[in-house]
Order: C-alpha cells, then sequence, then structure tokens
C-alpha cells in the first residue's frame, strides 16, 4: 500500500515510538512498533523506505526501514494469507520487543534457510505445485492438509539425513513415498528412479521459488563490514546450499560451511566450533544469527558464541532465554552498535 505520507516521530528517551500512517481507500489505518531504546539517535532516520508495498497491502517501519517480515521475500509479492508474515494493527497488542543488543562482537555467523532464503514459502508454493500432479484429486483444502504431513515427514527424514541414517536422495525417496502413502496411494511397486522423478516435479518448483528475504541484500552489505568477516552455516547438502546461496545473488559470497565440511550438524557444538576454527575466529566474538531458537541460538551459545533469535515469525508470548538475543528482522541489527573494531 502506498504511504499516506506521513511518519511521524517521538521520543522522550526512554522509549522510541514510530507511527506510520497508511491510506487503504477510505480506511486509515495506524500501525505502531514501540521498541526498547535509550537514545534516539542517527540510526532512526533519515526514512529509508525500500521496496515499497503495492496497493492494497500494509506495512510497518522499524529503525527507518520498512521491515522485511511485513513485505515478504524480495520478490515483493503479497504475503498477507501467510499468519508468518501479517503485521500487528496498534489496537490488538504490541509487537514482541527487539532488545537493542549491548553485546559487541568481531564476527557473524549465519543460517541459510529461513535467515536468508525463505524455504518454508519456497517449500509450500513447490509442494502445492507438485502434489496437483502427485495427488490430483485432492481439492485445495486437502492439499494444504497434505502439506502439513509434508512438513512434518520433512523434519523426521532430513533428521535421518543429518544422523547419517539416511542419504540425501533416500530422504528425499522417503518424504515422497510418505506422502503418498498418507493419502492411500500404493508406493510398494515406486522404484527409486520413479520416486527420482516424481521428487523432480518438487526440486523444479522449489528451486524456481528461492527467494532472499527483502532485509538480506542490504544487511548482508552492513554485516560485511565486521572486522573478522561473516559466514553461513547450515545443515543442508552442501550442492543444494551452495546453488540458494548463489541464487540470493548477494554483494558478495560469504564462506559457507556445511556438515560434510565442519564433521556434524547443528545443534552438535562442533558444527559452530568447526565453522570457527575453519575461519580463524575466537567463538565468543562470533555472533550466530538463525531462525530456530533451540537450534541455532540457543545452541550455538552452548556452543560458547552469542545467539542471536532471528523471530521473522514475530512469536506471541515467547521470550528470548537470558543472554540470547532476540531480534525480528535483520535490519534490527544496523541499529545496535555491533562490531568490536579493537584490536587487542
Amino acid at each position: 500500500m502506498p504511504l499516506h505520507g506521513v511518519v511521524l516521530c517521538e521520543a522522550d528517551f526512554a522509549a522510541s515510538r514510530i507511527e506510520v500512517l497508511t491510506d487503504v481507500g477510505q480506511d486509515e489505518r495506524r500501525i505502531v512498533l514501540e521498541r526498547d531504546m535509550t537514545d534516539f539517535g542517527d540510526a532512526m532516520i533519515p526514512q529509508r523506505l525500500r521496496n515499497r508495498p503495492q496497493a492494497g497491502r500494509r506495512t510497518a517501519v522499524a529503525s527507518g526501514r520498512v521491515v522485511g517480515d511485513a513485505l515478504g521475500p524480495a520478490t515483493g509479492k503479497p504475503m498477507d494469507h501467510d499468519p508468518r508474515y501479517r503485521e500487528r494493527r496498534a489496537d490488538s497488542g504490541r509487537l514482541p520487543e527487539s532488545r537493542v543488543m549491548t553485546m559487541r562482537v568481531k564476527a557473524v555467523l549465519l543460517d541459510l534457510d529461513g535467515t536468508l532464503l525463505d524455504h518454508r514459502g519456497a517449500a509450500e508454493k513447490a509442494f502445492l505445485a507438485a502434489c496437483l500432479q502427485w495427488l490430483p484429486d485432492l481439492d485445495e483444502e486437502a492439499r494444504y492438509e497434505a502439506h502439513t504431513e509434508w512438513q512434518r515427514l520433512e523434519a523426521v527424514h532430513m533428521r535421518a539425513y543429518l544422523d547419517k541414517t539416511m542419504t540425501f536422495q533416500e530422504q528425499r525417496r522417503a518424504r515422497l513415498r510418505g506422502v503418498l502413502s498418507a493419502y492411500g496411494r500404493d508406493t510398494g511397486a515406486v522404484s527409486d528412479d520413479q520416486a527420482d522423478n516424481l521428487f523432480t516435479i518438487y526440486l523444479r518448483h522449489y528451486e524456481n521459488s528461492w527467494a532472499a528475504y527483502s532485509d538480506v541484500p542490504e544487511m548482508m552489505r552492513f554485516l560485511g563490514g565486521a572486522p573478522a568477516g561473516v559466514a553461513v552455516l547450515s545443515n543442508g547438502d552442501r550442492a543444494q546450499q551452495e546453488a540458494k546461496l548463489a541464487s540470493l545473488r548477494l554483494p558478495s559470497t560469504p564462506p559457507l560451511f556445511t556438515p560434510s565440511d565442519v564433521g556434524a550438524s547443528k545443534p552438535n557444538p562442533t558444527s559452530f566450533l568447526g565453522a570457527c576454527e575453519r575461519m580463524g575466529w575466537e567463538p565468543s566474538e562470533v555472533l550466530y544469527v538463525g531462525d530456530d531458537l533451540e537450534g541455532d541460538a540457543l545452541a550455538a551459545a552452548a556452543a560458547g558464541l552469542r545467539g542471536c533469535w532471528l523471530d521473522r515469525q514475530q512469536t506471541y508470548g515467547a521470550a528470548a532465554p537470558e543472554g540470547i538475543l532476540r531480534v525480528h528482522s535483520l535490519f534490527d541489527l544496523a541499529t545496535a552498535d555491533l562490531f568490536d573494531r579493537s584490536t587487542a
């Protein structure tokens, strides 16, 4: 939706409040974001409104920028149907707080899926398209129900792959057979070659749907200014994760580490420590940013890194554990005095 042209900022130096007035026909709505801040400084201005939404969509502004989560991925496509991207009205309760970071770090390690690339959005779109061919008799509601089962199967069989009880290709076949079986199809006669061919339908749609979140390109430039650098640590298959990273067309491609590189998968501390060792980083001087509270932020903290939970879903009623930074957008990291540039 187009901005109505008014951005009101007021600060009492105990908290800052940004109000953005938007106009949707005759219906004016107010979206408010409040955040803890002890200083209303240069980080809040000037207003840099990037990726302006299309008419009929709502948005929110944080730290002088349009929040990526409200907009969806950089494709600019409406995400109002997806509760992960819905904004909350001012009269329905506050957004969860994102505390301003007080920690200082020299390097940043990033998760990939759900942090830089919208895996869930791409996977949902791909499954719904593939399901039309796999299970053509299902109506729309049933296809969404089947997608829920697909997500469950993905979690189960990806875990088996990470535990090295399945190959990457085997977990794909298991997911495909599992969802067909759940809807009454006889999978006993489905050969491996047939399963691979059927999975390719999903894979083609999935790869065509890869997209960076809208906050990623600019924030990768910012995070690239870390004194010791930035890298990516992911649990996925290396070849596929390399292709994903390349698809994001970042200003520069950071080093990528996967279980095959570091000898373990997250949440095993060896995964985080292995990436730090390969980069020559001291773990305590590294911030790990990921969308999974337990598997990313808490696991990183347990390994001796600084943990940051990127809560893009803006989970209500959830509080970050002690010592864990919680943010809702990568843009939030730009409001903090993040980097320790000392040479000591």
